[in-house]
């Protein structure tokens, strides 16, 4: 996500920060960040006559961080026709009307400037200047709206079929089971609003993927022989084991928008002889794939947590205790469901953050997969993990080297803090890593596969290989 700070002083000559944010997918429109107003909208249009968006907040108390910093106090002021050049589309929020000037002056500059149009000379006027080639194709004729609110266009939109990913942790870590991942998008639901714009800051602190996520409103399709003749050749390639679907690595998969996605996707795992895993904060009940589930032997993961730090999941309704009552339909269906529980595992009931949906889990299904945080940021760091002593503070701060919390954290290359130890009481929890309490983590020490509770395939653990016996395993899995 690109985000450019522009400096502009206003009509009374005051100086005022004005925030931009890009998209190239139509329709797309952010929604407000923390702090700021949106007040503007544009689209405009490209030499290969593809449509481009960029939305504009004025910043009340700057917070974050930006890609590009450009101060237009001192810059040339652009001339009005390059609206017409771009068939730029203003929507402008009607309570910003007196700043449209200033609107339109960032906006030409900004789209003249990162276009990426080679430049032509023209004549304004008696003088030459050198602005922007106007696009080959010619572009709709420009316009200025004003409204109360600027809302999403956005269309899902299907864009070819999903293809099955054999590449992952499994790659790395032998044990994981995980052979085969499918997405249904490259974006996630929890990192859109109800009223469907973007929103990442809304994505679970903690997740790892957010950084790949992308190409909203497209969606991909699933063709069930499509996905059986995927299945078939990669199977050839892992006779060793069970070959294992995990559905939904990246992005949440249990939205409605992608039932026939899921329904298709378990048909064709029926047919093949495959289980599948699949995670999820967000799917409701659902006969029909509870009926899936159960005759292919595969398990529903239902990711519990903390709300404070998965808010977009929370404005869709689906909190904690949401995620448990459909839990336990699907359990009560006979679906194998297992709580996929996120904790401190140095801690007793996974630490005070995590303990309530811990206790929870315990009361209401007879198994549990246990996941232990992997904060790669300091906020994250001190919500999820609590209040450090003071002369280890230091420690957990970003892109650093830390040394380790009382042995408890190590840090791994992309600034995540890796759990070394637990405590007692989770070590009396998962014994052997093959009962009803299971543990899904890996460290420089030991890796913990609980097989997500497969039928017929047993939980371990094991030493992590070393770099020259990964090494050996990409290669064998790879060729």
């Amino acid at each position: 996500m690109m985000r450019r700070l522009f400096i502009d002083k206003d009509q009374s000559g005051k100086s005022i920060e004005v925030l931009g944010i890009y998209s190239t997918n139509p329709g797309v429109v952010y929604a407000t960040p923390k702090d700021t107003d949106h007040i503007a909208h544009a689209v405009w249009t490209t030499k290969k006559g593809n449509t481009s968006n960029i939305d504009y907040f004025i910043i009340n108390r700057k917070s974050g961080s930006y890609d590009e910093v450009i101060d237009l106090s001192s810059k040339e002021i652009l001339p009005s026709e390059l609206d017409s050049r771009y068939g730029i589309q203003y929507e402008i929020v009607s309570r910003f009307k007196n700043d449209e000037n200033l609107i339109k002056r960032i906006a030409r500059f900004d789209i003249n400037k990162h276009t990426r149009i080679e430049p032509k000379q023209t004549i304004i006027g008696e003088k030459e200047k050198h602005y922007r080639f106007k696009p080959q194709i010619i572009p709709p004729e420009t316009k200025t709206e004003y409204v109360d609110e600027i809302l999403s266009k956005a269309v899902i939109t299907i864009k070819g079929l999903a293809k099955i990913d054999s590449e992952g942790k499994q790659n790395v870590h032998p044990t994981c089971i995980l052979d085969l991942n499918l997405d249904f998008a490259q974006w996630c639901i929890s990192g859109i609003t109800e009223d469907g714009k973007l929103s990442p800051n809304a994505s679970c602190s903690y997740c790892y993927a957010v950084r790949n996520h992308k190409g909203y409103p497209y969606i991909y399709d699933v063709d069930k022989n499509d996905l059986i003749n995927q299945i078939k050749e990669l199977k050839n390639e892992r006779l060793k084991r069970k070959t294992v679907l995990r559905i939904a690595k990246r992005v949440e998969a249990g939205i409605p928008i992608f039932r026939n996605q899921l329904l298709n996707s378990l048909e064709a795992c029926l047919e093949t002889d495959l289980h599948a895993v699949m995670p999820t904060k967000y799917l409701e009940y659902d006969q029909r794939v509870a009926e899936l589930f159960k005759k292919t032997n595969s398990t529903l993961l239902i990711s519990l947590g903390n709300d404070k730090n998965e808010s977009g999941p929370f404005s869709h309704g689906r909190n904690q205790l949401q995620r448990i009552e459909d839990g336990i339909k699907y359990l009560e269906a006979g679906v194998n469901t297992v709580p996929f529980l996120l904790v401190d595992p140095t801690r007793e009931f996974g630490g005070s953050y995590y303990e309530k949906s811990f206790k929870r889990a315990l009361k209401c299904f007879p198994r549990i997969q246990l996941l232990p945080i992997r904060p790669n940021r300091k906020d994250v760091v001190e919500e999820t993990l609590g209040v450090l002593e003071s002369s280890q503070l230091d420690i957990f701060t970003d892109n650093i080297n830390i040394k380790d919390r009382t042995n408890d954290f190590k840090q791994a290359g992309n600034n995540a803090k890796i759990a070394m130890t637990m405590h007692p009481s989770i070590t009396a929890l998962i014994d052997n890593n093959n009962g009803n309490y299971r543990y899904c983590h890996h460290n420089d020490k030991n890796a913990y596969c609980g097989s997500c509770f497969i039928p017929d395939v047993a939980g371990s653990i094991t030493e992590t290989p070393s770099r020259h016996e990964l090494l050996q395993i990409r290669k064998r899995k790879s060729a």
